[in-house]
């Protein structure tokens, strides 16, 4: 193969495998295909089908697109903290450490 080309089959296998990702996805996967050259020869040209699962893996674990950052935004706004003084018994320990109470009556 000439400089700068790539096989039909790997050029297909990369686009089947970004096909459903946001754009912004796509062009970091781009950068990783393109930039990992070793030999004089771009990873995608010479990329497998685990290696090319491992890449969109890491993009997908380094890029987060907005409706994510978004949703992360939202439950860290949501959530709920308590602080209570170190002393301070949750209720559910404060229940079980007092035995009950049941009147005797003399037996008589």
């Amino acid at each position: 193969m000439a400089d700068g080309q790539v096989q039909a089959r790997r050029a297909r296998m990369v686009t089947a495998a970004t096909r459903d990702l946001p754009l912004a996805d796509v062009a970091r996967v781009q950068e990783v295909l393109l930039e990992g050259v070793r030999g004089g020869v771009p990873l995608v040209a010479r990329i497998t089908r685990k290696r090319l699962q491992q890449v969109l893996d890491q993009v997908e674990m380094t890029v987060l697109s907005e409706g994510v950052a978004e949703e992360i935004e939202h439950w860290l706004a949501a959530r709920d903290v308590t602080i209570r003084p170190a002393n301070a018994a949750p209720r559910c320990c404060q229940a079980r450490s007092r035995p009950p109470t049941v009147p005797v009556s003399p037996i008589g």
